[in-house]
């Protein structure tokens, strides 16, 4: 399974198990000097809660990265992506279910089965895992990770990855990628996708639960 370059500093849990990268920031940007630093990608925001790019890279590839700050809701956030729906791209998809399925080290694990109708109608299936680190009373970040696992031809590749890391203000810091190679590609699908999401984290972390 191919996976979105950006996991392999913001969500390396997710690839090796719940004790991989123990006690590293996985929200840290890493220095220009770095060699797996992606070519594509946004700084933090300064000023702002939101940044976002998106494009799509010169092996056919439309992307999307966002960078932001939410409010400080950790366990409103926690219950909404264990329950699922806010993973779903409620503007592509027509009709979607969720499945629990288990995934050893992920305390959070789902895949959801979601039909698209356009011009053709297709399905396909996306597997999410998510871990988390609570230190005390105190939650220190959540980390993870979604990829389409079986369905239609017609995508050939979607992958994201999200994390979010405690801020010593009270905020939630979070970095969220998209990944998608499709027929009929346009970067504006996982942008999209994007900035729908960020305004369905908002309105989580706004109040608790």
């Amino acid at each position: 399974m191919r996976l979105p370059p950006l996991l392999s500093f913001t969500c390396c849990l997710v690839l090796s198990g719940a004790a991989a990268c123990s006690g590293s920031h996985v929200m840290t940007p890493l220095p220009e000097e770095v060699p797996n630093k992606p070519a594509h990608g946004v700084a933090w925001p300064v000023d702002t809660d939101l940044a976002i790019a998106s494009g799509i890279d010169d092996t056919g590839m439309a992307w999307a990265h966002a960078r932001g700050y939410l409010p400080g809701a950790w366990e409103a956030l926690w219950q909404a992506l264990g329950q699922g729906e806010i993973c779903v791209d409620q503007v592509q998809v027509a009709s979607y279910s969720i499945h629990p399925i288990e995934a050893e080290g992920f305390p959070i694990a789902f895949r959801i089965d979601n039909t698209v109708k356009n011009i053709i109608t297709v399905t396909f299936s996306l597997t999410w895992r998510f871990h988390r680190q609570i230190v005390g009373d105190t939650w220190q970040w959540i980390v993870g990770s979604g990829h389409k696992t079986a369905g239609t031809s017609y995508i050939e590749a979607l992958d994201y990855a999200m994390s979010f890391q405690r801020q010593d203000d009270g905020r939630i810091a979070f970095e969220l990628v998209a990944e998608v190679r499709a027929v009929r590609l346009s970067e504006d699908d996982p942008r999209g996708y994007l900035e729908a999401l960020v305004a369905r984290l908002r309105e989580v972390t706004a109040t608790p639960p």
